[in-house]
């Protein structure tokens, strides 16, 4: 049986396309034919996954106003590369991923999709993710076209098959979003690692993510700032990149934190590793996450989490034995003194229960559910 995956672009990693990249390679031990179709790839990304094939559109990425200004003319090269792959069941993700399978179906009605649904498309569904935008043509733009945006993505979602949601929480956005039920929840690929947890943590609180207006880390600056009142050792790691950098560096000069806190850009996974196991906690304080990789990592590596209590953390975060989940500023900075002040055997235990929980989010647990949808979709 062939599977063919489509994701707009992998030009940098992410979660998104880690959680790709796991499923094809999953997919393939197990004896499938798997093919990645993108509308372009970095040199980088093809290397680091030279076991997979991954072919490219050579097609303007979605973030590129001359895509969508041409859109129906590079979706007739997208359905001529998809005939190609004839009888192969289509599994899209992340928007405009999604609508490629979608409008080739309309001509290939006998086309099996299974829509990886990660959110219902954020640019199109909600007007908070639009009122970000910071390029403000393109703020413009996407509002005039939302309306009809909206309509052709409830008409088109219907062309899957089946579809999968990333967690619970991002079911029920799906649910009330396109009034169908979901097919299954699945939740992202991660090989956990089996780890022994390091007692001795050093006095930092780290994050990771892309850095933008939606992570809130500037909401994790302020409350750290209240944090080094009372324990002035202590340090904030932040490793990502994103637009959003500037505006937190000033943020931290401005509450002279310079010298406490560090932003790391984009790491390595050795060094995020290395990051996560020597942290006393990780703080994620994005609001409403779809599923979350963040605190599944962490726990893996023995260490505990603090979360802001919406979306998917709600899903794997245990609160008090695992981590935390906070509901506001008051309760984030409680939360943070709570994990500073625990005693040692009470951190312990908490450690113990990290890795045992995220052993529950193993990715064979999700791939087993993935063959058996696919199973169940080549039999419609």
């Amino acid at each position: 049986m062939t599977i063919l995956f489509l994701f707009p672009h992998l030009i940098q990693p992410g979660g998104a396309s880690n959680t790709l990249f796991k499923m094809a390679r999953g997919l393939t031990e197990r004896g499938f034919t798997v093919k990645i179709l993108c509308a372009n790839a970095s040199e980088k990304i093809r290397i680091e996954n030279s076991d997979l094939v991954i072919e490219e559109l050579k097609i303007p990425n979605s973030n590129s106003m001359l895509y969508w200004i041409f859109f129906l003319f590079w979706q007739i090269k997208i359905n001529h590369e998809i005939k190609k792959n004839t009888g192969a069941i289509l599994i899209p993700s992340v928007l405009p991923s999604n609508w490629w399978a979608w409008l080739y179906a309309i001509t290939n009605k006998k086309v099996n999709i299974i829509w990886c649904c990660h959110e219902p498309s954020a640019f199109i569904h909600s007007s908070e993710w639009i009122n970000a935008i910071p390029n403000i043509v393109v703020r413009t733009s996407a509002k005039l076209v939302r309306p009809i945006f909206r309509a052709l993505d409830l008409y088109l979602e219907r062309r899957s098959s089946n579809v999968f949601c990333n967690s619970e929480f991002c079911k029920t956005l799906y649910e009330k979003t396109y009034k169908r039920d979901a097919s299954a929840v699945i939740y992202p690929f991660i090989d956990i690692k089996q780890h022994t947890p390091i007692n001795l943590k050093k006095e930092y609180f780290f994050t990771v993510s892309r850095l933008s207006k939606f992570k809130n880390i500037d909401r994790l600056i302020i409350a750290f700032k209240d944090i080094t009142l009372n324990h002035p050792n202590f340090k904030l790691i932040i490793a990502g990149k994103g637009e959003e950098k500037g505006n937190l560096m000033r943020l931290s000069k401005a509450l002279n934190l310079e010298d406490k806190i560090e932003f790391t850009g984009i790491v390595d996974d050795q060094t995020l590793r290395e990051l996560y196991e020597n942290a006393l906690a990780t703080v994620i304080c994005s609001e409403y996450e779809p599923f979350g990789l963040v605190p599944v990592e962490s726990m893996m590596y023995s260490t505990p989490v603090i979360s802001h209590n919406s979306g998917g953390p709600m899903e794997t975060v245990l609160p008090d034995k695992t981590g935390y989940l906070y509901n506001d500023m008051p309760m984030l900075i409680k939360n943070m003194n709570s994990i500073i002040e625990i005693s040692k055997s009470g951190y312990q235990k908490m450690q113990l229960e990290c890795v045992l929980q995220a052993s529950k989010f193993d990715s064979l647990h999700s791939l087993e559910k993935l063959i058996d949808l696919i199973i169940k979709t080549s039999k419609v």
